[in-house]
C-alpha cells in the first residue's frame, strides 16, 4: 500500500533472520530526518488511529508512528495480517492498530494480550516494576471503548500471556506483526 513516501537509503533489500535493516533504517531515518514524521502526523488514517486510542496509550508518538509504517508500508507482502500484542495496559496502541488495520488489511485481527489488573508478582532482582503497577488498566473499560468504536477486529484478551497464548497460537499460527510491550522479565522471556 506504501501510503507515506519514504525516503531512498543506501542499505540493500536483503532478510537475514526474518529482519529487513533496511526496512528499519528506512522508516527511522525517514522518521527522524526526512520529513516522514510530519507526513504520518497528517495523514488522515494515523488521525483516526489517533482519535480511537486517544487518552488510553502512553507510547510516544514517534513508535506509533512507526507502527503506523508498519501496518501501512510493510504489511501488504506477509502471509499473516494479524496482530499480536504482549502488553497492552489500556489498550491504546491495540485501538490504534485495530483502527488503522480496519483500512489496510480487512479481516485482520488485533489480539491485545493483558491481565488488565497492572502487573502480576514481579522478581525485584530484575524488574524495575512490582506487583500491581499499571493497575489503572480496565478490561471492561476496554471492551466498552472497543465497541463504541465498532472495532470487532480487536480481541481483547485477559490474563497472563503464558495462560492465554497458547490457544491462539493454535488457532492462528501465523501474525503478521507481534507487538513486545511487556515491562517485567518473566513476561519477555515468555
Amino acid at each position: 500500500m506504501g501510503l507515506i513516501p519514504l525516503p531512498e537509503i543506501g542499505t540493500p533489500a536483503t532478510l537475514k533472520g526474518g529482519r529487513s535493516a533496511r526496512d528499519g533504517y528506512q522508516r527511522g531515518w525517514g522518521l527522524m530526518h526526512a520529513g516522514v514524521a510530519d507526513l504520518v502526523a497528517q495523514h488522515p488514517l494515523y488521525q483516526a488511529g489517533l482519535e480511537a486510542a486517544d487518552g488510553w496509550s502512553v507510547m510516544l508518538d514517534a513508535k506509533r508512528m512507526n507502527l503506523f509504517l508498519i501496518l501501512t508500508s510493510f504489511f501488504e507482502g506477509l502471509a499473516g495480517k494479524d496482530v499480536i500484542e504482549f502488553g497492552s495496559y489500556r489498550g491504546g496502541n491495540a485501538l490504534f492498530m485495530a483502527r488503522v488495520l480496519n483500512d489496510v488489511a480487512p479481516g485482520a485481527k488485533v489480539y491485545a494480550l493483558d491481565t488488565y489488573e497492572g502487573m502480576p508478582a514481579t522478581d525485584a532482582a530484575r524488574d524495575l516494576h512490582g506487583k500491581g503497577d499499571f493497575g489503572d488498566s480496565s478490561y471492561e473499560a476496554l471492551v466498552a471503548r472497543r465497541d463504541a468504536l465498532g472495532l470487532t477486529n480487536l480481541v481483547v484478551v485477559k490474563g497472563l500471556f503464558q495462560d492465554t497464548f497458547p490457544a491462539i497460537a493454535k488457532a492462528r499460527p501465523s501474525f503478521g506483526l507481534a507487538h513486545i510491550d511487556c515491562d517485567i522479565y518473566s513476561g519477555v522471556k515468555y
